[in-house]
Order: structure tokens, then sequence, then C-alpha cells
């Protein structure tokens, strides 16, 4: 019997073992609702395990049956799958108005800082709204108030956000990072330089030219005995100033320069007072990490944590229980529909195969999952996604 054959009588063997495809549905939704947390959990131990048999599987194929090349297996059919629709946009509720008071200052509390405008300048309303509207609420300020154009590209945009360690403003250059996992971190661009305001904040700059990018310490500070995010001491103030290019930019360059010397902390930018603290924007810091399942026994020892990160992605890591990490990875719900593809065994192989109908030319692999006999996920690898033929040979 050659190796096709061996195959075919394999599949009819187990086709005839299997449940049906309903029973079999049902007892892959309750398994899957049973252990939704423990499944991820598993990811970092099994990638590897995984892999390892997927190579030997093919190992084993191709060196049997005496060096005779493998024909293709037809596989056993299964539903075909519409291609992903294209994401859909959403925006979030915004402000009609920044309210701006009648001596021109402007408080951005969540962000603990207070601003009064420069002369001349005003709220740009309606590019501030964009920013809201898409999940961003940062401040921006433009001569007259005045939007962007072809013609006029002058503007400074006003938000907090996370830093490397490494850059933060008044830290050495040199030393390694703090790890952060989940976390998003915002950097500067072009000619380096720094320097200190007048209540001794450290400043950082990144200049290119049409663009200039500061950075002022400005870290979140907690109500006392409250739980502190991980990336709180990293917390700056930026400013991206547009429209500094050439001649003409010398005076928006003056204007940036005041507001970073004038701007006030405020709420959460100062110790925090006996009423309590002002929240940061949600989403700014990722959360704490939270521990959702442990196991085995000494040096097999391990646990599993995860974490909302501070982008719309879950960071999911496995480590010993001492700490030392195995695996860890960033992962972000699609919504989209699982594929059930057949598998079969056979007593002389210590493997389980997987049979798939060709993936059309124009689809392009995100991500790939595997499942042990009771529908629980054993692990996801995104080693090939971007990589059209990653997954086709």
């Amino acid at each position: 019997m050659n190796l096709e054959e061996l195959v075919r009588a394999a599949l009819a063997e187990e086709a005839r073992a299997e449940p049906s495809e309903a029973e079999a549905y049902d007892r892959f939704v309750r398994h899957r609702q049973r252990y939704a947390w423990r499944a991820a959990a598993s990811a970092g131990l099994a990638v590897a395990l995984v892999l390892t048999l997927v190579v030997g599987g093919v190992w084993a194929l191709r060196g049997l049956g005496g060096g005779d090349a493998v024909r293709p297996v037809t596989p056993v059919p299964t539903t075909a799958v519409a291609p992903p629709a294209p994401p859909v946009e959403t925006t979030l509720p915004a402000p009609t108005t920044v309210p701006v008071s009648g001596a021109g200052v402007v408080r951005f509390r969540r962000q603990g800082f207070e601003l009064t405008l420069p002369k001349g300048w005003k709220v740009d309303q309606r590019t501030t709204r964009s920013y809201y509207q898409f999940g961003q609420p940062w401040l921006v300020i433009s001569p007259g108030g005045l939007p962007v154009s072809a013609t006029r590209d002058e503007r400074i945009t006003i938000h907090t956000a996370v830093t490397l360690p490494r850059e933060y403003p008044g830290r050495p250059a040199t030393g390694k990072d703090d790890n952060l996992p989940g976390q998003s971190f915002s950097t500067l661009s072009g000619r380096r330089s720094s320097g200190r305001r007048a209540d001794g904040r450290a400043y950082t700059v990144g200049d290119q030219g049409g663009l200039v990018g500061y950075m002022i310490a400005w870290p979140y500070r907690c109500a006392a005995g409250a739980a502190c995010p991980e990336a709180a001491r990293w917390r700056v103030l930026q400013l991206d100033v547009e429209g500094t290019g050439r001649q003409e930019g010398l005076k928006v360059r003056a204007v940036a320069r005041q507001v970073v010397e004038s701007i006030r902390p405020i709420t959460n930018a100062l110790p925090p007072a006996a009423a309590g603290s002002v929240p940061e924007e949600p989403g700014l810091f990722a959360d704490a990490p939270v521990v959702v399942g442990r196991g085995g026994q000494g040096d097999y020892a391990w646990e599993v944590r995860a974490r909302k990160g501070s982008g719309q992605d879950f960071w999911i890591e496995t480590a010993h229980q001492d700490g030392e990490l195995y695996y860890g990875g960033l992962y972000q719900l699609e919504g989209r529909p699982a594929v059930e593809v057949p598998t079969f065994r056979h007593k002389r192989f210590p493997f389980t195969f997987w049979v798939l109908a060709p993936i059309p030319p124009d689809v392009l692999p995100l991500a790939f999952t595997s499942f042990d006999a009771g529908g629980r996920q054993l692990a996801r690898s995104t080693d090939f996604a971007g990589y059209p033929d990653g997954c086709r040979r």
C-alpha cells in the first residue's frame, strides 16, 4: 500500500469514528467557552511543540515510499469561506467645542495641563474634534484657530504620551528599557537637543526642519495608596509643531518655545491632593498584568499573564513562576468566524495531519491556530503573516 492509499484509508477510518458535524460543533463550542482564557495560556508552551510536529510530519511523509514523489492528497470538502469584509471605520462622540475661558485659558484635566493661548492663536476646533472622534483627545491650536490648508501649515498639537524610558527627558541616553509589554510608545525624530524649564521640568526636542517635536517630563501622579500604571512615570507632554521650516517658520518656533515654557501642570501632573486624583484618558496606559492560569511542577511550573494593551490589542505571555519569560505576543480580536479543517491520525505515526484545500492566490494568511481533539486551542502563530507564500509551500 503506497502513501496516498494509506492516507485515504486513514481518512475513511477517522470519518467513521468521528461524531457528526453538528455534534462536533456543539462540543467545540462548549470546550471553547470553558477554556477561553486557558486556551490562550497554552499558546507559548505549545507553539514549539506544534511546529515540531508539523515539520516532523512533513519529513516523515517525504521519507516514505522509497523516494517516490508524493502525489497531492484530495482533501475532504470544506465549507467555502467568503473573503473578509473590509474594516468599518467608526467614530467616537466628541464635544462640540473645547471650552476656552475669557482669559484664553484651556484646561485638559485628564491630561494634567493648562494653557493660556498665545496672542493671535486659538483652538482649531474642527481638527481637535476630528482627533477626538478617532480616539485621540488632543488639543490643536493655530493662528486664528484656522485648520491647515494648502497655503497655511502652522499649528501645534498638544497631548500626553508615553515615551521609551531611555528617551525620557532628563534621563541618561544609555541604559536598558524597562519591560512594558503591551504599552505603546511615542518617540521624537530629527536633530536632538534638550533643556529645562524654569520649574525644573526637563524637555527634549526633535528638529526635522518643517516639523519640530517637544517632550516635557510630565509623570502621571496617582492617588495615595492607589495602584499606579507601570508606564505612569514615563508619561510626557508632547507638542508636535508644524510649519517651522524656512524663514517663515521662525515665528512658529518662537510661539512653540513660549508654549513649552508657559504650559502649566494641573491635576494628575501634580502630587495628589487629599480629595483624590484625576484619571488619565482611557487607553494611554496598558492595564496591569493579570495571572489567568498556572500549571506544571518544579522546573516545568508555568503561569500565563494577560493584559489589555494601550492600543487595540492584548498582551499574552507565558512565563516560569519565578518570572522568566518563555513567550509573549500581542493579539488582536478580528471578530471573524473560525474555519474547521479535517484532521486524521494513524497508529503508525505519532502525528496529527491537516489536509487543507489550496489557499486562493488573493488570500493573505493572518494567523494559524491549532486545537486539540476536545476543541481546546493549543497555539496561535503569526510567523507567516504578511508573507503571501508563507504557507503555500
